[in-house]
């Protein structure tokens, strides 16, 4: 029942939430706020990250992902920028988040994947933006 729970709650979490398994980074879940964020829906599970959102490729995540599988070292990125096809042309977008990569570790100590959580910021870092031309 407990976990039930907490999975409601990561669900409805306004953060965005996901969970990537293996040296593909497959999508074993991800909540409700992710799916806003990336403009898809629940049918990126069970897909690799790159096959999920392939407009992700050379903007440095899979890279990232990449490292914190391998290391266990976490990842904070703050107020970067990245562009999703989130409309129904497949238009890139642009938006800004916060976000930690950590790894996922089992019960004997391996690293089988990475959770990923943050925050949108884009409206943060737009007004930012426009206030530094203001000044200029």
């Amino acid at each position: 029942m407990l976990l039930d729970d907490l999975k409601s709650v990561f669900r409805q979490a306004p953060s965005f939430f996901a969970v990537l398994q293996g040296p593909d980074h497959v999508f074993t879940w991800a909540n409700d706020a992710y799916f806003s964020l990336t403009g898809r829906s629940d049918t990126i599970i069970g897909k690799a990250l790159l096959d999920a959102l392939p407009e992700l490729k050379g903007q440095g995540f899979k890279e990232l992902l990449d490292g914190v599988l391998a290391t266990g070292v976490p990842y904070i990125g703050h107020d970067l920028p990245v562009r999703l096809g989130r409309g129904a042309d497949g238009q890139l977008e642009e938006a800004f988040v916060d976000f930690i990569y950590y790894p996922f570790v089992d019960a004997d100590g391996s690293r089988s994947g990475v959770v990923v959580h943050g925050s949108v910021v884009t409206e943060k870092v737009r007004a930012q933006q426009e206030l530094q031309l203001l000044l200029a």
